[in-house]
């Protein structure tokens, strides 16, 4: 991966890039678990709400 970026402007990017993918490769399926876990409770809590106005005049 280094020598294809090395030399070029975009170098430190990919590396850092890289290093953050492989750091987090290994936690991945914790992240997803968790993920789910989180968008089964927010779903609810997203639904419509029915709201009722009523229009006066002033």
């Amino acid at each position: 991966m280094d020598e294809q970026y090395k030399g070029t402007s975009t170098y430190e990017y990919h590396r850092n890039q890289f290093r953050l993918y492989a750091e987090n490769d290994a936690v991945e399926p914790e992240i997803k678990e968790a993920l789910a876990e989180i968008l089964y409770a927010v779903y609810p809590q997203n639904q419509p709400v029915k709201h009722s106005y009523q229009l006066s005049r002033n």
